[in-house]
């Protein structure tokens, strides 16, 4: 199985940072192919600045994280709840990367 595992903390320190880094880990070692995403190392412009009204320019990191989700078979999310949403990274994260130029096919 391809799995997708997206840290959505943005401390490296974070207990929910160590509770995905060991989902990796035991995945890997169960002899799954693993990817991460990992929002506290990440460079990218989370702030979906038209909203979808005009198309952001391309970055890398969004092209990228786009792939790993395209190849992926199962996505397993890592993140806190903050005032009752997860943290402004992860919501730019999937605000630029869920975009009405992408498309998956289940």
């Amino acid at each position: 199985m391809n799995i997708l595992v997206i840290q959505g903390h943005p401390d490296i320190h974070s207990f929910t940072h160590d509770n995905a880094m060991n989902y990796y880990n035991v995945a890997k070692q169960l002899g799954h192919t693993v990817n991460l995403v990992d929002l506290s190392k990440a460079e990218f412009d989370p702030v979906l600045r038209y909203g979808y009204r005009k198309h952001m320019p391309n970055e890398k990191y969004i092209e990228y994280v786009q792939s790993l989700i395209s190849e992926s078979d199962h996505i397993a999310f890592f993140f806190p709840i903050w005032w009752a949403a997860e943290p402004s990274v992860l919501k730019g994260l999937l605000d630029r990367t869920l975009t009405p130029h992408f498309h998956i096919f289940i």
